[in-house]
């Protein structure tokens, strides 16, 4: 797939042409690499910088109606993200490794990708025991907040709390979710170490507004749970620039589920949206929430979604901000060639 698509190829020719040393690795993740891809689907593309002028390489893009970012970050922040088992850590283990400045690094990343996709076997739950920790007490920090907020911010508290899950899950199994929201309960629940009940904390959470009481219950199951693993000792202002561009492909993955009425991967979509726009509405841009009058009903969160991508276009219009757009790949080729 790689070898044939013209973006890919655009990119990877540019830094080996004009970057090969200022890039060490560029890696395709996501929907692209698990065979997951619909029509509206982006393909996820990250390099990792060895200095500063590598950062140049960053591209952000719409075609047809597709956003694209590709997104440069240090290998300082790629080794937090390993070290910490951090949710993005299916770039390294699901992920594949399109160009390496040195036959060395090709060597590296696939010792490291066979160390991660192996921890469940060599390593005990309490291996990230100070970053589960740190996820349990960010479940409890959204409890307090739950009682403060109003409905809209409530949706999307639940909706957090199911990141935080997925990240608790992740950890405590030595696992990663290798197709991401898109079957998150599906591979929640075939993870060996979870909570009881979890099917219901996960529909209950994206269906119903649960209460802080209940939305406590959850958070001291989780903390329960880990503490019975502990007991069993088992061995073991943002810039601009991007921001439309990658949140396109969000808001088209929510549109795709939930016209196939997937209502799972619709509320996590909706809820990885509000985390972005919630940050642009604290800076004073009128953004409807989209959980506002949400229920469980995925018709409210289209039109939602529709309302805050209308907004955001105008506020860009208004602040002379414009996405970068191409209608023909030939264009979408010439700018990644820069």
């Amino acid at each position: 797939m790689f070898e044939n698509n013209p973006m890919i190829q655009a990119f990877l020719e540019l830094v080996k042409s004009k970057y090969s040393e200022d890039i060490g690795l560029v890696i395709a993740y996501g929907s692209s690499v698990t065979n997951t891809m619909h029509e509206k689907s982006d393909i996820d593309l990250v390099f990792i910088v060895k200095n500063d002028r590598g950062w140049e390489c960053s591209r952000g893009f719409i075609f047809n109606d597709i956003g694209y970012d590709f997104f440069g970050m240090t290998v300082e922040r790629l080794h937090g993200i390993i070290n910490e088992f951090q949710p993005l850590i299916s770039i390294v283990a699901s992920g594949v490794l399109l160009w390496a400045d040195s036959d060395e690094k090709v060597g590296h990343f696939k010792a490291l990708q066979d160390r991660l996709n192996h921890l469940s076997e060599t390593t005990s739950p309490m291996t990230y025991q100070t970053h589960i920790e740190s996820v349990l007490d960010k479940m409890k920090v959204l409890v307090f907040d739950y009682d403060k907020a109003d409905e809209a911010q409530q949706w999307h508290l639940q909706g957090q709390l199911l990141y935080h899950i997925m990240h608790y899950l992740q950890l405590i199994n030595r696992n990663h979710y290798h197709y991401g929201m898109k079957r998150m309960k599906e591979e929640s629940l075939a993870m060996a170490l979870k909570p009881d009940n979890l099917e219901k904390i996960i529909d209950n959470l994206t269906l119903t507004l649960v209460g802080s009481e209940t939305l406590h219950e959850y958070v001291t199951l989780l903390s329960d749970h880990f503490t019975s693993l502990q007991d069993q000792k088992v061995t073991s202002i943002k810039e601009f620039d991007g921001f439309y561009e990658e949140e396109l492909s969000m808001w088209n993955k929510l549109y795709h589920s939930a016209s196939k009425n997937d209502h799972v991967t619709t509320f996590m979509a909706a809820t990885s949206l509000e985390n972005e726009l919630s940050y642009y509405r604290h800076q004073g841009w009128a953004i409807t929430p989209l959980f506002e009058s949400y229920r469980g009903n995925l018709l409210t969160l289209v039109t939602n979604a529709q309302k805050t991508q209308q907004q955001v276009l105008t506020i860009f219009d208004e602040q002379c901000h414009h996405p970068t757009k191409f209608e023909s790949i030939e264009d979408v080729v010439a700018y990644i060639k820069g």
